[in-house]
């Protein structure tokens, strides 16, 4: 290889250096451009981050984050700033309730109040009754008993006692043994005893026959709760036409066929022939209400007048009847004046307390007895 030449030496030493120097200058001037382009884009990234939205609620306490999380277009406002609570309905909830509007409160603890405790929820008050039932007597809002209405019996009222309870005895026809008495001559005689009841009305006949006294009673009316309520008494004898009585419950009077005069009804009323099935319905019902010593008064009607019977409860007694011995009880009414008669019904607690004797004594010795034979049973209806 050729040596160069000093001149060309130095030539190209000096090319070296201006191209080092060139090489230089232009790294510089790219370091110094690219320093410049970093400066601008931290300035900018700074300010984006000065002037974001802190004064928000929402938001988490400020942390160092870096400049990719906290860009603006990344945090939307609905999501950032949620909407305020809505403010309460006045008409759900109202400072002060009108009076139409119930508290739920209220109406709940009325609705339970008859389940729990008085001590925990005492029961409301009643409503007031509408018009139409104020002015509607209570005693005929619960009356179970048909029109007319019955009233409790005088015994009932003076003892301040609850209305007697009456079962009525099924329908039958029982026959008895009569002996009559005239004047201290016995006479032997028959009686028929005859009971029709539907549950609603009855129909009542006593027929005796002997040879010196011929007589015939028939008594109808109503059943109620409390007994019987007759509505017509008709009494026939053999050498006498018919007399009778009735009884108007809707003006609180008896009248009588034979004369113009009227009598005054008393509750619980009876005839001579429906005051055996009543006392006989009222043992049935409740025998523990009529232990010997018990008194009671009955308003007695004929076909000529009315007149209260006082009936007192003796003790058990035996009684021979032809069928045999029965257990019965006494009950006597005995005379207030001169000319009374003295009354003294049996009823037998094994017959359902059927009337088993009837013995009726006049002032002056004479009577009639009655004693039970048989029965036979009838259909509770009533045949016409």
């Amino acid at each position: 290889m050729a040596q160069l030449k000093p001149f060309q030496a130095k030539h190209w030493l000096a090319l070296l250096t201006v191209l080092f120097v060139i090489v230089l200058i232009a790294h510089l001037a790219i370091i110094a451009s690219a320093a410049g382009q970093f400066s601008i884009k931290k300035t900018a990234v700074t300010a984006a981050f000065t002037t974001r939205m802190v004064e928000l609620p929402t938001v988490v306490p400020v942390v160092q984050k870096t400049p990719d999380l906290v860009s603006p277009q990344k945090q939307p406002p609905k999501v950032v700033k949620p909407k305020p609570a809505p403010k309460p309905s006045p008409v759900l909830a109202p400072k002060s309730a009108p009076a139409w509007l119930p508290a739920p409160v209220e109406t709940a603890a009325a609705t339970l109040a008859p389940l729990l405790a008085p001590e925990i929820a005492p029961p409301p008050e009643p409503p007031p009754p509408a018009p139409e039932e104020a002015s509607t007597p209570m005693a005929e809002s619960v009356q179970p008993t048909p029109t007319p209405t019955p009233t409790p019996s005088p015994a009932t009222a003076e003892a301040g006692l609850p209305a007697p309870a009456f079962t009525a005895l099924r329908s039958g026809r029982h026959t008895y043994k009569v002996i009559v008495s005239k004047k201290g001559n016995p006479i032997q005689g028959e009686a028929r005893l005859t009971w029709q009841q539907d549950g609603e009305k009855y129909a009542l006949e006593l027929s005796i026959s002997a040879p010196i006294e011929v007589l015939n009673y028939k008594s109808s009316g109503t059943l109620t709760t409390q007994g019987l309520m007759p509505l017509d008494f008709y009494d026939k004898t053999v050498f006498k036409s018919t007399v009778a009585a009735h009884f108007v419950y809707a003006q609180n009077k008896i009248t009588f066929s034979t004369t113009p005069n009227e009598t005054g009804l008393i509750p619980g009323a009876q005839d001579r022939n429906s005051i055996l099935m009543q006392i006989a319905g009222l043992l049935a019902a409740d025998p523990a209400r009529y232990t010997p010593g018990t008194t009671f008064s009955i308003q007695i009607v004929n076909a000529r007048e009315a007149d209260p019977w006082l009936f007192t409860v003796n003790e058990p007694e035996t009684l021979n009847l032809e069928t045999g011995s029965q257990i019965a009880w006494r009950l006597t009414r005995n005379p207030r004046r001169e000319f009374d008669r003295k009354i003294e019904l049996w009823f037998a607690p094994a017959m359902n307390y059927l009337p088993v004797r009837y013995r009726q004594t006049e002032s002056n010795g004479d009577y009639q007895d009655m004693a039970w034979r048989s029965t036979q049973v009838l259909p509770n209806a009533l045949m016409r």
